[in-house]
Order: structure tokens, then sequence, then C-alpha cells
């Protein structure tokens, strides 16, 4: 978290659909990197599968959960989402190693 936040790159906004915003913020030294976050917005839980090559991850990323660092897959190229209302679920993506 502390990473992104001092990366001194600001998030843009790359999705807005049914109360659900993905933001996404390139490393600032390094193009294949980066942290998106997807929030729900709504008062209802929400679950759905994001699209990475859509919102401008790599394809070939490596991705990871901030809050606790476990590994995220993903499943026919999809990332699925599961989000309690008003929550959000943090990613930071890199090259796969």
């Amino acid at each position: 978290m502390l990473a992104c936040n001092q990366n001194g790159m600001v998030g843009k906004l790359v999705h807005r659909d049914n109360g659900v915003d993905i933001w996404r913020s390139p490393h600032r030294t390094n193009a294949s990197a980066g942290w998106f976050g997807v929030f729900n917005r709504n008062e209802m839980p929400w679950q759905g599968r994001v699209n990475l090559s859509s919102i401008g991850v790599p394809d070939g990323s490596s991705l990871h959960n901030v809050w606790d660092e476990a590994p995220l897959m993903l499943h026919d190229g999809l990332l699925d989402v599961s989000l309690d209302p008003d929550d959000v679920r943090f990613v930071h993506y890199s090259p796969e190693i």
C-alpha cells in the first residue's frame, strides 16, 4: 500500500459500470508493473469478472492482493472478484517471474 502511495503517479479511472469503479496506477519507473483497485460503491454485495487487458494490465502479469500479499489467479484470462458493499480489492501487478 505504501509503495503505491509513494509512487508519485496519480491513478486513473479505467472502468465504471453499475456502481463499480476500477482505478489503475502504473509504476513510475516500470511500465509493466503497478496497482489497480476494484471499488464496489453499491449498498449490496457485488460479484464479477475483470478483464485485465481491458484496464491496461499487461498480459502475463503476476497478481497479488495488496492487503495480505496472497497471489491471485486468473480464470480464462479474467480475475474473479467478490466484494461486500463499499469494499475494495486492491491488487499489485508485476511481470511474471
